[in-house]
């Protein structure tokens, strides 16, 4: 490193920023940081010959000299599809759409493609402070779109769909960015400067994060018109940047977005960084020989300035990204700007690199700097210098020797000895208007010791800690990955391009770095589903399965009022547990062992019997049918489901307890401690045993008070236990009477099923309880509850402090108001329930309970007998994820890795397009007549046309008194053909021409033609006028046959006439006759 003058040096530099995620859509199918790396480094060519539905060659490309509406160039830079745009992705409606400039639409593609390649969801980033500078010029789809020959086309979204003052707004828009957000113009460097824009806008703590780019689009022939009379473009359309044979530069077109954040919040949020920009600068040529012509000086001082910003010595670059536009003129003053500032003391045998994407893409003009920000960064990020391209006879005014500089023609690689590898990147404004970025690799910690404490990277965050290569078995556990679109199309897409990404491309990454960086680091739609399993062949086949029928694979989102309001946990009741109920559970999760544990260290004051031991007995000899067992059990398997759940991020809004559920609910509520809860649960269980006799229990399709009309009289041996629906209810009582009533539902044909328990539950054979119950449970104190808690003893909301040993009693005397908790549950909102406990039995209750308040719900277990504990889980978690809940997580995975090359997000395109009928008429290949033009699909037949000596050069050798006139002969088609499509024949017969008035042509006023027919007289009119006057001119007038049959054989009658002729005229002799009379 060589020593700086005082003058150079400056004592601190600003802190770094990071360039985290980049979008690109560029010329060449390079719409990928990915994509776009492999065309630099393959050293390809992305000029084309300009494409048939921008503008017609044969109207506008005249090549050789510069001719006047002619351009000598047909090539350019092209995107494919610039008509394609997703709007509903964006919130846009199509008619909006289609009235946007391109240039709008591909900057929402890009910045949606640099939040993706970043990391960032873009729910994320709504409402935050996220800055936007983006750089545009160019303005040719609002002189399409508009015609002052027919303003009746324009609407509602022309202003802001033309104007390019609002591109960055309308990405604040439709991100919801609250940053500063500014549209910039300087021309060819407008991106650059709107990087530094958005330098300085993070630097100055406007922003915490922000977006900068820049946009060209070529629609129209008119500025390649006005850069061939400016002499700037290249007639075989390369530029050949440095090159002895330079001669301008190429058209070119696309959009680039980097997505900027300080270097300390990058590095602690764990982001991939390409490289971070040191340093940036911005001056003006002022007065030179022409506006057009660059400084040196100028140059000079801005590449000092950047140095002295970045306290970087200027012989540590190793590389340049030249403005390089292949002009005779510019590229001796940059590269000898460059020589001067950057080789002054750098030693011989180490030249600095310069080069120019121009020569694989051409010149973006306005989104040009942005294109070569990108290329930098991917160059530092791959430590390689892409190849130069067009580079066989250096400019014999480059002395590149001396200069100790030089062009990489292939692709290289970059090392350095010592020290970050570090390049510059020049942007220049016609106007004179320069920018210079400086771009060094990351990370810094290692050097900037400033940064290493705020910033470093933790061994946990770290993602270069994790191991690459991953095995095909993945995990003991089932994985959620989160799959979600904007449409149930996109949808099917997304599974597509995952399956086959997970099938052939994802062997560095493991089924949980998949799934924590899809579900934490990607966008969530509203159309949503997931797939679960342990091996990534699971996830295929299930993927597979969602891309052949998407409609299959989610759930109509619910409201989102509902999904406000959370979800109601439900804690079933005594009868779905079973002998094995969360083993697998307890097996596999420490927060659930934990809980099981807990329990069972209380329950040990009041028990001999373990909790552990009873969860864990063999089907032969589980006790867990008998009550004082079951109850205790159930408490604690939900108490410990609830604390699985809550790991995982998902907490209640509402909970109701069923009958013996209620004490899971109670504590869940915060109605309970923890050890009154266990108190009441095992004291409940033991007490039952009082019970006068076993008794008997039946559900039945009855409603309540159905139910009350079969046991009249019958009060004092059976009871309603529960009413669990509008038409389900459990009936408790005396065994022979149960029976007794079976027989005659059965009889009556009502549903009736006689349920398994030991005994007859809120029934009077529970009396004997009583005394027992209230005494044992005398010194529980219940307090308010945390969370909303619905009673079932009520069927009302309650409070918690009436949770005492009496509650308890009514909670095994009374019936079970659950139909009523559920029409509380139903007006509050809730849409969304989840049963807590060993087998789901309550989902039909609950649905019926909605249903009949007239509110959507979606149920879902915690288990199921039939079903991995651990699968079902990870089933409802997606189930969750699916109806439209906003997940946490980062609760559910591990931390992401900072990178996992996932499929970009496929935009469902459409074709967006609005454009004048003049617009296209005159830009787009002639499909119509070349004189009599296009219908205006008027009521009455009329057609217009453009009549123009720049693009119909034969026109002009007609010729009278030194002046071109439209000729007769042009009239009589316009006429012959206007009548043939009037008639649909081709045979037609024209009668009583008139020519009114002469129609002169001049190279420099285009004449608007318009022939009208009307039916009455059967008379065409041919009238014109010049492109811009109000006032027409009538040419002719002709009138067409009504019957071609009446009208003189045409043929016979030249016959007849050519026998009279008697002498043989010479063709030369002819012409200069005509001529002597003024005719040529």
């Amino acid at each position: 490193m060589t020593q700086r003058s005082e003058a150079e040096s400056s004592p601190t530099a600003p802190e770094p920023i990071a360039i985290i995620g980049i979008g690109c859509r560029f010329p060449g199918g390079a719409n990928s940081p990915n994509e776009y790396w492999d065309l630099l480094t393959s050293g390809r060519d992305a000029i084309t010959s300009t494409p048939a539905d921008r503008w017609s060659l044969q109207k506008f490309y005249a090549p050789g000299e510069s001719k006047p509406g002619k351009t000598q160039s047909q090539w350019g830079g092209y995107v494919d599809g610039i008509d394609q745009f997703d709007p509903q992705l964006f919130g846009i409606s199509p008619r909006e759409a289609a009235s946007m400039d391109p240039q709008q639409r591909m900057l929402l593609e890009v910045t949606w493609r640099a939040f993706e390649d970043a990391g960032v969801p873009t729910e994320q980033v709504a409402g935050r402070s996220v800055a936007v500078f983006a750089g545009i010029s160019s303005f040719d789809y609002a002189v399409a779109a508009l015609s002052y020959q027919d303003r009746g086309v324009i609407g509602p979204y022309s202003n802001t769909g033309g104007s390019s003052s609002i591109a960055a707004n309308r990405i604040s828009y439709c991100f919801d960015l609250r940053g500063p957000s500014v549209a910039v113009d300087t021309a060819c460097s407008s991106s650059l400067v709107a990087v530094h824009m958005a330098c300085e806008s993070l630097l100055r703590g406007d922003a915490q994060m922000a977006l900068a780019g820049g946009v060209n689009a070529l629609l129209l022939p008119d500025f390649y018109v006005a850069f061939s009379q400016l002499g700037v473009l290249s007639p075989d359309g390369r530029c050949k940047t440095f090159d002895a044979k330079a001669n301008g530069y190429v058209r070119s077109e696309g959009a680039g977005m980097v997505l900027l954040k300080p270097l300390s919040a990058a590095l602690r949020d764990n982001d991939t960084i390409y490289s971070v920009i040191r340093a940036t600068a911005l001056n003006q040529d002022g007065r030179t020989e022409g506006m057009t012509v660059p400084s040196q000086a100028s140059q000079e001082a801005l590449l000092r300035t950047a140095c002295r910003r970045a306290n970087i010595d200027p012989a540590d670059i190793d590389y340049v990204e030249a403005h390089g536009t292949g002009t005779a003129v510019g590229d001796p003053i940059e590269a000898n700007a460059l020589a001067n500032v950057l080789c002054e003391n750098r030693p011989a045998d180490r030249p600095c690199s310069i080069a120019s994407v121009k020569t694989n893409i051409g010149h973006l003009e306005a989104g040009a700097g942005i294109a070569s920000l990108i290329k930098v960064a991917l160059a530092i990020h791959h430590r390689q210098i892409p190849a130069h391209l067009n580079f066989e006879t250096p400019n014999p005014q480059i002395d590149f020797e001396k200069l100790n500089l030089r062009v990489p023609i292939s692709t290289q690689k970059w090392d350095r000895l010592s020290g970050p590898r570090i390049a510059g990147i020049n942007g220049f404004g016609y106007g004179g208007a320069n920018a210079h970025l400086l771009l060094q690799e990351s990370p810094l910690w290692q050097e900037t010791p400033e940064l290493q404490e705020t910033a470093k990277p933790t061994a946990q965050n770290d993602s270069r800690t994790r191991v690459a290569d991953k095995s095909t078995v993945e995990t003991d556990q089932p994985v959620v990955l989160p799959i979600s679109a904007h449409s149930s199309a996109a949808l099917g897409d997304v599974a597509r391009d995952l399956a086959d990404w997970v099938e052939h491309q994802s062997d560095r990454h493991s089924l949980l770095d998949i799934a924590s960086f899809a579900s934490q680091r990607r966008s969530h739609h509203n159309c949503r589903a997931t797939v679960s399993g342990k091996l990534k062949v699971d996830w295929v086949r299930q993927l597979r399965q969602l891309a052949a029928d998407p409609q299959s694979g989610f759930a109509q989102p619910l409201p989102a009022a509902q999904l406000d309001n959370g979800i109601l946990f439900v804690c079933s009741g005594q009868g779905p547990q079973w002998w094995a109920m969360g083993r697998q559970l307890y097996r596999s999760n420490g927060v659930f062992r934990e809980s099981i544990a807990r329990c069972d260290r209380e329950f040990a004051k009041y028990v001999s019997w373990s909790l552990i031991d009873e969860l864990h007995r063999d089907q032969s000899d589980s006790r867990m049918q008998q009550t004082a067992i079951a109850q205790p059990c159930i408490f604690a398997l939900q108490v410990a489901l609830a604390a699985v759940w809550e790991q995982l991020g998902i907490r209640p809004r509402g909970i109701v307890g069923h009958s013996v559920g209620e004490i899971a609910a109670a504590y869940l509520s915060g109605g309970l401690s923890w050890q009154d809860a266990c108190c009441v649960a095992i004291h409940r269980g033991r007490t039952m045993d009082l019970a006068t006799s076993r008794g008997a229990m039946i559900a039945a399709g009855l409603s309540a008070a159905e139910t009350l009309q079969w046991i009249a009289g019958l009060e004092n041996k059976v009871s309603l236990a529960a009413i669990n629906g509008p038409t389900s209810v459990t009936i408790s009582g005396a065994d022979d009477v149960i029976e007794s009533l079976a027989a005659r539902l059965d009889s009556a044909g009502v549903f009736c099923r006689r349920l398994k328990v030991e005994y007859a539950f809120h029934s009077p054979q529970m009396e004997p309880v009583h005394e027992e119950l209230v005494r044992s449970l005398a010194n529980i104190q219940p307090r308010a509850t945390h969370t909303t808690l619905i009673s079932t003893v009520t069927g009302d909301y309650a409070r918690g402090q009436e949770l005492d040993a009496d509650y308890w009693w009514k909670n095994v005397r009374q019936s079970v108001r659950f139909a009523d908790a559920m029409s509380v549950a139903a007006k509050a909102g809730i849409g969304v329930a989840l049963e807590i406990g060993p087998h789901p039995v309550l989902t039909y209750a609950i649905t019926e309970c909605f249903q009949q308040a007239k509110s959507p719900v979606r149920v879902f277990a915690s288990l199921h007998r039939d079903r991995e504990d651990t699968q079902c889980m990870a089933d409802s978690l997606g189930s969750l994820y699916t109806v439209g809940l906003n997940l946490d997580w980062s609760k559910i995975h591990a931390p992401p890795p900072s990178r996992v090359d996932l499929p970009p997000y496929p935009f469902q395109n459409q074709s967006c397009w609005s454009e004048s009928q003049e617009s296209a008429t005159t830009r787009l290949p002639d499909h119509h007549h070349p004189l009599l033009g296009e219908s205006t699909l008027q009521a009455t037949p009329a057609w217009r046309n453009r009549v123009d000596l720049r693009s119909q050069q034969y026109l002009s050798d007609h010729v009278v008194r030194n002046t071109c006139m439209f000729p007769a002969a042009g009239v009589i088609e316009i006429a012959a053909q206007a009548a043939r499509q009037i008639q649909d024949s081709a045979s037609i017969v024209l009668q009583k021409l008139q020519l009114i008035s002469p129609c002169l042509l001049t190279d420099d006023r285009p004449q608007q033609f318009e022939t009208t027919y009307r039916s009455d007289r059967r008379q065409l009119t041919i009238a014109c006028r010049e492109i811009g006057e109000p006032t027409w001119q009538t040419i002719a007038s002709v009138s067409i046959s009504d019957d071609v049959t009446k009208s003189p054989d045409i043929t016979r009658q030249i016959d007849v006439a050519r026998t009279t002729c008697t002498e043989s005229v010479n063709a030369t002799a002819l012409y200069d006759y005509c001529a002597r009379l003024g005719l040529d």
